[in-house]
């Protein structure tokens, strides 16, 4: 069996890869695609990608359960009946969603209107992508499972490489568009074969290191009892388990989608462009520390499994300490460059939305990172009681807020909304769970969270006085340059000991040679 350092290390670079070209591709095609089409048909876009993450919900979480509960059993058997089983019951839901679909769509033909303002013209693309795009992700999301079930044999990494081949193949189909003057719905066709035939590889692959790999299993040696092997295997199980994922997760899913429509129905779907990429910038950073997490999620799992308390204390805390320090120069990075860079990216500064924006979106992302820690945790060892409670909490805070803020402050009061609501209640109300739950084994390190955080906050307070009192665009760009290095050498100063020896031998060896 591979170790969890190996396979730790395996799913950590795939993502991180992955992460790179995801980075490096949309730096090419947003402004490609911004260039091809207007502002209000690119807004359209944004929208209709949103609508993956209702799908994605309608799945019931049975995907993401399945694989939780096929990671967690040892046994061959129980692991192949719970994919199964998970896979049969995303088939049902899918045809059921489907059958839904085409019902609402005919009784009112005219739902497509939520998407928001637009011209009439534009309207008859958005709603003929968005009925291919449904489609599209109903015919995957029975797929799904397998891909989620990849971490359960040690190749979470082959899902997110054959996740890198997908997005190459949508880089190249946005080319293929933009050269032969396609249209939006050609384009929401080819992203969706793209889509499913990713998945069929992935199904292939996961067959293939199945039964490659059901050798290194000792089936006799973890026999289970009859009672965990049958509650594993049992369809209610998988569909009790996926439906508590689904009701926190789905929260958490919709609240930057519904910002999204909150934006193009109060004010415009032009509107929603700024909006859409600083918040790109944010939720593409927040991949690398989310990576991270993930790539330890299946290993802490597995621990938890076999009651191995001591490891998952101590890696409990340097996932807390790393993710700290990781999110907290990121965050900076895109906070005092996001307006040159977009300048740069996109071409205009019409599209970057003002500090303001960037600085709730910052203060958001920031608890976003401590909330993915606890999640991890949350997830792995299935402490799923009453979580929704926490998401929906938040949800319902950032719903109300952000509408009445959208009529005062303009769209700044989209992030805003999203700051208090995760600062209300996410910020401390997972911590709290994981805390209880785990019988007090895991907490914050608070003294080097306060350290580090009077470093994001001294970052903070600089760049608002750049950007509110420095008019000239050169001093604001090396201001920039001069606070995020600032910001960095702080970081590094308030890295833990152990931490900061590795580094130092490292640096020491390198100059030796």
């Amino acid at each position: 069996m591979i170790s969890n350092k190996k396979q730790f290390l395996f799913n950590l670079m795939s993502s991180y890869g992955s992460s790179i070209i995801n980075v490096v591709l949309s730096f090419i095609s947003v402004p490609i695609v911004l260039n091809y089409w207007d502002k209000e048909l690119y807004g359209i876009w944004t929208i209709i990608v949103s609508f993956s993450t209702y799908i994605s919900a309608s799945g019931l979480g049975i995907d993401v359960s399945t694989g939780v509960l096929a990671t967690k059993t040892p046994n061959y058997n129980a692991k192949k009946q719970i994919v199964k089983s998970g896979f049969s019951l995303l088939l049902i839901c899918a045809i059921l969603i489907g059958l839904v679909f085409l019902g609402i769509t005919l009784i009112f033909p005219d739902w497509f209107k939520i998407i928001g303002k637009m011209s009439d013209t534009n309207y008859i693309f958005a709603k003929t992508a968005t009925i291919i795009y449904f489609f599209g992700l109903v015919i995957n999301l029975p797929f799904n499972t397998i891909s989620n079930s990849l971490q359960s044999i040690g190749k979470a990494y082959v899902a997110t490489l054959i996740g890198t081949l997908q997005i190459i193949f949508n880089f190249l189909i946005v080319v293929l568009v933009v050269s032969l003057k396609m249209t939006l719905p050609i384009y929401v066709l080819l992203i969706s074969i793209n889509a499913v035939f990713c998945s069929l590889i992935k199904m292939v692959l996961f067959i293939f290191y199945f039964n490659k790999g059901k050798r290194e299993w000792d089936v006799e040696s973890h026999e289970l009892n009859g009672e965990f092997f049958d509650r594993r295997n049992n369809y209610k199980t998988i569909l009790i388990t996926g439906i508590n994922m689904s009701i926190y997760g789905l929260a958490i899913m919709l609240i930057p989608n519904i910002s999204n429509l909150i934006i193009t129905n109060e004010i415009d779907v032009k509107s929603v462009v700024p909006y859409s990429i600083s918040y790109k910038l944010f939720s593409t950073i927040a991949f690398f520390w989310n990576s991270l997490n993930v790539a330890l999620a299946p290993i802490f799992g597995k621990e938890f499994g076999n009651n191995n308390w001591e490891w998952i204390e101590i890696n409990f805390t340097r996932m807390f300490r790393t993710t700290i320090s990781l999110s907290i120069f990121l965050i900076c990075g895109v906070l005092w460059l996001s307006k040159p860079f977009i300048r740069i990216w996109t071409g205009s500064f019409e599209n970057f939305a003002g500090q303001w924006l960037s600085l709730f979106l910052a203060l958001t992302f920031f608890i976003y990172a401590l909330t993915n820690v606890n999640l991890v945790v949350i997830n792995s060892f299935n402490y799923l009681k009453n979580v929704w409670l926490i998401s929906w909490g938040e949800g319902v805070i950032f719903i109300i807020t952000a509408k009445l803020l959208i009529s005062k402050i303009g769209i700044i009061g989209v992030p805003l909304g999203l700051f208090l609501g995760a600062f209300s209640v996410s910020s401390w109300a997972y911590p709290f769970v994981v805390y209880k739950r785990s019988n007090r084994r895991l907490k914050y390190d608070i003294l080097y969270l306060i350290k580090n955080l009077i470093v994001f906050f001294i970052s903070v307070i600089l760049y608002l006085i750049v950007y509110c009192f420095v008019d000239n665009m050169v001093l604001q760009l090396i201001c920039s340059g001069v606070g995020f290095f600032a910001t960095t050498g702080l970081i590094i100063y308030c890295l833990a000991d152990d931490v900061k020896k590795v580094l130092h031998s490292k640096i020491k060896r390198r100059v030796s040679v």
